[in-house]
């Protein structure tokens, strides 16, 4: 799963950060994913949006 978390940074700029997880579970791959922002990105980051951003996420395949 290919997560994005969007972030104002301190100096009040919004930025991306990405990971790739391989939990099967997605509430598993994001929370690995915001501990691994928050261990990489120190300082005062404020977590706008996370979202899987893998190819067909969020496209239901019923249709």
């Amino acid at each position: 799963m290919n997560i994005e978390i969007k972030y104002q940074a301190e100096d009040g700029e919004i930025q991306y950060y990405h990971f790739e997880s391989w939990e099967l579970a997605e509430d598993d791959a994001f929370r690995e994913a915001m501990q691994e922002f928050r261990s990489t990105r120190t300082g005062k980051n404020r977590m706008l949006s996370i979202r899987d951003v893998s190819i067909g996420a969020g496209r239901s395949w019923k249709e």
